[in-house]
């Protein structure tokens, strides 16, 4: 449905239906106005108490750079006990694709607190400062996760990215007997990246064929 000569005046009435097919065709024609004047009719719904309407309005108000003005608005939506399950994944959602920084602290416990199976989600978390503070939380994370095969394949391999010369054995030693050959393939790495050709080597006879290939390409 094209809305390309409907007036902003046209498109604020029809965002008040009840029908949500037509709710969301406004929205779209709002969101590509890309006017202040549009992004301030958005906006409204942001607070709403519809949250069907709530949830869709955030999925596309950041196309808008006004909108960074609404961060405070994902804080809190994070931290509300009873916000639905569908808005918080919608916030964890924009997080993601438009690479907005929060507290690490706001970020872990809603991680705590889903059951979200896939890795996708958990990619909220390449965001994190890498220190050791940010680390141990992302531990206790994946520890906590051990039913989740994606979400500890993931978090194993954005952990990765967290390794110094303070805190690798520790990760290796965590990642190397994993039952998971993904995850054994991130200590691979880990002895790669630290230039520990005996850490390395200590997985030559892995069972996993991409592993010993691995070891075998690194060892020539």
């Amino acid at each position: 449905m094209t809305m390309d000569n409907t007036s902003i005046e046209e498109l604020t009435k029809m965002m008040e239906t009840s029908d949500m097919s037509q709710f969301c065709d406004a929205a779209n024609a709002l969101v590509h106005r890309n006017s202040k004047e549009a992004y301030e009719v958005l906006k409204k719904y942001v607070f709403s108490t519809d949250a069907y309407k709530k949830r869709y309005v955030l999925s596309v108000i950041f196309e808008y750079p006004y909108a960074m003005e609404l961060v405070d608005e994902l804080k809190k939506i994070l931290r509300t006990e009873k916000t639905k399950d569908f808005i918080i994944n919608t916030v964890v959602e924009i997080l993601i694709k438009y690479n907005i920084k929060i507290d690490e602290d706001i970020i872990i416990q809603v991680l705590k607190n889903s059951d979200e199976e896939y890795g996708w989600y958990y990619q909220v978390i390449q965001t994190f400062d890498k220190n050791e503070e940010n680390l141990e939380k992302l531990l206790e994370l994946y520890r906590l996760k051990t039913k989740f095969t994606s979400v500890r394949i993931f978090m194993a391999e954005e952990l990765l990215n967290f390794v110094d010369e303070e805190n690798y054995m520790q990760l290796f030693q965590l990642f190397a007997n994993d039952e998971q050959s993904h995850i054994r393939l991130v200590a691979c790495k880990i002895a790669d990246k630290m230039d520990r050709a005996d850490l390395l080597m200590s997985l030559k006879d892995d069972s996993d064929g991409h592993i010993r290939k691995y070891v075998n390409l690194k060892e020539k």
